[in-house]
């Protein structure tokens, strides 16, 4: 499974990097053309992270090098999530009214702009840079390109369940407590509210939400408790087959969407639920 976290790390920050509107916080060219070299690197390194993976059990060399490379794809991840905050608030300055855009004028404002584009550049540049010696590292070690791995996983991804034993987790009481008092909150009494949470894969974010789930205070504050492993096929009626069975233990997938949506109106009235849709992804972004 360690070649999978792998993959899923470099496939989500190629994802971010392709996305993010650079040209939205500052037009200068140099740094496009580094977010491209970024790019560009990160594609080559992850052709060959596959037999990386199968020859670090055999090479600590090879095992520290796939550290480094972690570590610094996290700091670009990192950076990347910064950018993708700063478009935010952008374009909310640009659309909101002027409670929004005293908040973040300062921000934006002229006299730090230059400033701000000047840190970004930098920032990109530097970890470009560190990406480029720690790829350049790898052709000592002689990997063959292996890219078979994604499209297998996608066939056969495992569903996610709600058990866990919470002795078994170490080091994750904060997170926990943190969803805990979320799902607690007065604030959520009288609207359904949705809470994401979100990061690259082989972060622990489902074994988190399992704890909050099966947490006593959490289980006597709803009247009912849903877990859907919704994974790559979120279509709305399967998703809603996956709710009604999650509730009531049946199968109901014979029923057309009207009649599975007044069974779920049914089972759900009058009362407070919990509904996790867990492994929510798709490598299509405009899906």
């Amino acid at each position: 499974m360690a070649e999978i976290f792998l993959f899923n790390i470099f496939e989500g920050v190629l994802s971010k990097v392709s996305s993010v509107a650079v040209e939205q916080i500052t037009p200068a060219r140099n740094i496009k053309s580094e977010v491209t070299k970024l790019q560009n690197t990160l594609s080559t390194i992850k052709a060959v992270i596959l037999d990386a993976d199968e020859q670090q059990s055999k090479n600590h060399e090879v095992r520290d090098w796939l550290e480094k490379l972690k570590i610094a794809v996290y700091d670009i991840d990192d950076l990347f999530d910064d950018l993708s905050t700063q478009v935010l608030l952008k374009n909310t300055q640009i659309c909101s009214g002027v409670s929004i855009l005293e908040k973040v004028r300062t921000f934006f404002s002229s006299s730090n702009l230059v400033a701000n584009r000047f840190k970004i550049g930098h920032r990109i540049e530097c970890l470009r840079k560190r990406l480029d010696e720690i790829g350049a590292d790898r052709s000592k070690f002689h990997f063959t390109e292996k890219t078979q791995l994604i499209s297998v996983e996608n066939k056969f991804r495992e569903q996610t369940h709600s058990f866990v034993t919470a002795s078994d987790i170490i080091g994750r009481d904060d997170d926990k407590e943190n969803i805990v008092q979320l799902l607690l909150s007065p604030n959520y009494e009288d609207h359904v509210s949705v809470i994401p949470i979100v990061g690259i894969g082989g972060l622990g974010k489902t074994t988190v939400v399992k704890l909050a789930y099966n947490d006593d205070r959490v289980k006597q504050s709803f009247d009912l408790g849903m877990w859907i492993s919704v994974s790559e096929d979120f279509r709305v009626g399967k998703v809603v087959e996956k709710i009604l069975k999650s509730a009531t233990g049946e199968s109901l997938g014979h029923l057309d969407m009207d009649q599975m949506q007044k069974r779920l109106g049914d089972v759900l009235n009058d009362k407070k639920y919990l509904l996790v849709l867990d492994d929510v992804w798709n490598a299509d972004r405009i899906k």
